[in-house]
């Protein structure tokens, strides 16, 4: 009996022993969840196969801030608007008399926005109520937060820089930062929206770094031979550069009609020549920019970087310079000469640049506006203007404000302007007479 008793009492002792082994791993394992989850910017010993390296202390993501409504800074060459109500931003060239001067539409939650990507669900970072949205002031230079609770956080820093010694601030590096809060390995893809205004003054929207004119719809596969995008209405200027040592390239930049942006799959489907209008939006014209996934561990952040050179008064920047050479001296002020463009210049604009037509040769480096084919002196001056007012609209009917119909007029008008040469410019003015009424009668209901 007693030695069955003692037999008892030491498997009852073996098995705490045992309890207490197991209860003393598991603690450990809580205790390093516990160091993880309280140092969530730290990666894992090697990064995933496309992620940027972790930035390094001291870059702008651990900068101390202030959260706050709103945030504008930039006084020199250019000025970066943060917006707190729509989680968005703008930006404008500063003329030589501190004239603004957009080169992004006034900032909305739809208008120049991010989207981020994780697996196969898409957030509009501005729009999307799951989203926490905060505005960061940073003693030089802001941010724009965003978190999605248990999934990632971006911090999209704007930075100001200069590019020509003595000159101020003329650029805005931009650096997109991709934190993974989840418990796994994930992937992230980044896509930014810039709804660009200059180039829809004038017929030429876009211009690459290689110097191809763009006046209707593209996709862009090959940054790395493009490297850049200009837009100018011949004054103000912005050159967004998206590859160059230090910069993220794209797997896809495209420009587009906003409305087609908007409704488009993750990586747009373009339609090569299609113009810059749809029913929502007339001659509006964005940059889409897909950039590469980022496969990042349990709390490893990556990162994506491009520039926005600006210039204005005419001067054109030279992003290509700045990577080329840092920042460079600054050039003897000499304006771009404005060539006549589809939008008649402001009249301040024609008196600050009146001896500036003979030096058009001298413009040898600078992309200018298209000019605008001379009316001939052969047709009688009142023929023209009789063509556009001889039309008598029947009244608009409800079909004709069907969503499909006014589609298929807007491509009926493109498809008759597509060849300069066989254009029947009778038949363009009567189908545009029609759409300015169907579009009169759907703002009337609105």
């Amino acid at each position: 009996m007693k030695k069955s008793v003692r037999t008892i009492i030491s498997l009852l002792l073996a098995f705490s022993a045992l309890n207490a082994c197991l209860f003393a791993q598991d603690d450990k394992k809580d205790e390093e969840k516990s160091v993880q989850s309280a140092s969530p910017a730290q990666p894992a010993q090697e990064p995933g196969p496309t992620a940027q390296p972790q930035p390094a202390q001291g870059a702008n993501l651990n900068v101390s801030y202030k959260e706050v409504r709103s945030h504008s800074f930039g006084k020199e060459n250019v000025r970066v608007f943060l917006d707190g109500s729509s989680a968005s931003y703008t930006i404008a060239a500063l003329d030589s008399e501190g004239g603004k001067n957009y080169i992004l539409a006034p900032s909305s939650a739809c208008s120049n926005s991010f989207l981020l990507k994780i697996g196969n669900k898409v957030y509009n970072l501005s729009a999307s109520s799951v989203v926490k949205k905060t505005v960061r002031k940073l003693e030089e230079g802001g941010q724009l937060g965003y978190t999605i609770k248990k999934k990632a956080n971006v911090i999209v820093d704007f930075t100001l820089v200069e590019t020509k010694e003595s000159l101020g601030q003329d650029a805005v590096k931009v650096t997109a930062y991709v934190t993974n809060l989840s418990s796994k390995m994930q992937a992230f893809s980044l896509k930014g929206i810039f709804d660009t205004v200059l180039g829809e003054r004038i017929k030429t929207h876009f211009t690459t770094g290689n110097g191809r004119q763009l006046t209707s719809e593209e996709q862009i596969l090959d940054m790395e031979n493009e490297k850049s995008l200009y837009t100018t209405d011949g004054n103000t200027w912005a050159q967004f550069y998206f590859s160059a040592p230090g910069l993220t390239t794209p797997d896809a930049v495209t420009v587009s009609n906003r409305g087609y942006i908007e409704k488009a799959n993750w990586l747009p489907s373009a339609v090569s020549g299609r113009s810059f209008n749809s029913i929502s939006y007339l001659n509006n014209s964005v940059i889409c920019v897909n950039w590469p996934v980022l496969v990042l561990k349990a709390g490893q952040t990556g990162s994506l970087v491009f520039y926005i050179f600006t210039g204005h008064d005419g001067i054109k920047p030279d992003g290509n310079s700045f990577f080329k050479n840092g920042v460079v001296p600054a050039p003897v002020v000499e304006k771009t000469p404005v060539a006549e463009s589809p939008v008649s210049s402001e009249p301040e604009k024609s008196e600050a640049q009146p001896e500036q037509k003979e030096e058009v040769p001298e413009a040898e480096n600078k992309i200018l506006p298209p000019e605008e084919p001379k009316k001939s002196q052969n047709v009688p001056a009142p023929q023209p203007e009789k063509a556009d007012f001889e039309f008598i609209v029947p009244p608009v009917t409800d079909a004709q404000l069907d969503p499909e119909y006014v589609q298929d007029l807007i491509d009926r008008i493109n498809s008759l302007q597509s060849d300069p040469d066989l254009v029947d410019h009778e038949e363009v003015s009567r189908l545009n007479a029609e759409l300015d009424a169907i579009l009169l009668k759907l703002k009337q209901r609105m």
